[in-house]
């Protein structure tokens, strides 16, 4: 009897000594998943704040409606691919590697990939929320880069009542913004420069405003325009604007109208 209830004690502490090893590994690994993930969320929220006005403003103009009432990340998503890349993934890496991640522990993660969508998951989250928090742009927001100025261009007239969308980056025939409001639509060819403007812009949306049945035309600069090209403006109804000029383009184009009935 002593005998029979001795193995079966021991069968107990045998299993219990299986299961404690098998169930404490499992504990241990997702503690251990817990905190890397904890250390990769507050490595890319340390890196994001460090450049957050900027990645708030660049997703502000990456990000727009399409024509179908989509909303299109796609510059936003390339932006925030070359953020991991430049930036986050050798923090993050360091990071983990200073607390031991193994390889083990990488795969427990969704191995790169997943180290990666958690981080920039963080990033998107805290740009938004900073975009959020400002509404108006202002003269230090203007981008640096061409293709931002578009999106940063669409905004202001978002912010004045239009209903914008940005153009394909390929194939738009010289259109970079189309917008409407109160039966109006607008081209605007968005020129981000560092010189004065030619008269290859204007020949552009000339081209545009005819295919996209527009009401008006502008080309938008952060820069002055050549008088060449203000010449070919004229002769073609288009019309010259710096950036800033975009908040009162109802004024703009009220003034525009009475002049020629004058």
């Amino acid at each position: 009897m002593f005998h029979f209830l001795g193995d079966i004690f021991s069968l107990l502490v045998f299993l219990l000594i299986l299961f404690g090893t098998i169930f404490g590994r499992e504990i241990y690994l997702a503690i251990r998943k817990q905190t890397m993930l904890r250390l990769i969320r507050e490595t890319a929220k340390s890196c994001a704040q460090k450049h957050l006005k900027t990645l708030a403003r660049k997703r502000k103009n990456f990000t727009f409606q399409d024509e179908y009432g989509k909303e299109n990340k796609d510059g936003w998503d390339r932006e925030l691919e070359y953020f991991w890349r430049s930036i986050l993934c050798e923090e993050i890496t360091n990071v983990l590697e200073n607390n031991g991640m193994d390889k083990a522990m990488k795969k427990n993660l969704g191995g790169e990939k997943g180290i990666k969508l958690t981080a920039i998951e963080e990033v998107n989250r805290l740009a938004t929320f900073a975009g959020t928090q400002t509404t108006d742009q202002r003269s230090d927001d203007v981008p640096t880069n061409p293709y931002e100025y578009e999106g940063y261009c669409r905004r202001l007239l978002e912010q004045a009542g239009w209903k914008a969308r940005r153009i394909g980056r390929s194939g738009d025939q010289g259109a970079d913004v189309l917008a409407e409001k109160k039966n109006v639509s607008v081209v605007l060819q968005c020129k981000l420069w560092n010189q004065p403007v030619g008269n290859s812009a204007v020949q552009e949306v000339v081209a545009a405003k005819k295919l996209y049945s527009a009401s008006a035309a502008f080309v938008v600069s952060n820069q002055p325009f050549t008088v060449p090209a203000k010449i070919l403006a004229a002769a073609n109804q288009v019309h010259l604007l710096h950036h800033s000029d975009l908040a009162s383009l109802d004024s703009f184009l009220h003034d525009k109208k009475s002049e020629r009935i004058s």
